[in-house]
């Protein structure tokens, strides 16, 4: 089925203090696999990340961020759980630290398929550490 994906990304630098926002729409397709829905969508210059293929995988109470092509990585939310990962870039690999403070699926029938919130403390080792917010929409395209 083909959807439209909508994120908003409010980073905010814990060190500084500046607030970055994002707004990005692609679109993208849903299937089913064993009550999984795996969301895939192209990402685009507005990301940074040209030339890479998302795919969310969103279960009863976490959602896994995989990412294919120039950037490859993985990110995993759950609630109250910390992970880390390796996150490539072509200036080198580096460990990013993620701790899931809130994450809030909202999963509907209509056009309307996924409301997604995600709030998380990021560290990239000695290089970065803040506060990011993700509101994720997902839409049925009729």
């Amino acid at each position: 089925m083909n959807v439209t994906v909508k994120i908003n990304t409010l980073q905010i630098d814990l060190t500084s203090n500046k607030k970055d926002n994002i707004d990005f729409e692609s679109l993208g397709s849903i299937k089913s696999v064993k009550n999984i829905d795996l969301i895939k969508y192209e990402e685009s210059e507005i990301t940074g990340l040209n030339g890479n293929t998302t795919v969310l995988k969103i279960e009863k109470d976490s959602v896994t961020m995989l990412r294919y092509g120039k950037n490859c990585g993985t990110m995993y939310f759950k609630e109250g759980i910390s992970s880390k990962t390796l996150y490539n870039t072509d200036y080198g690999s580096f460990e990013l630290e993620i701790f899931t403070k809130k994450l809030n699926i909202e999963k509907y029938t209509d056009d309307l398929l996924y409301k997604i919130n995600i709030e998380y403390d990021i560290n990239i080792k000695d290089l970065f550490n803040g506060l990011n917010i993700l509101d994720i929409t997902v839409k049925n395209i009729k």
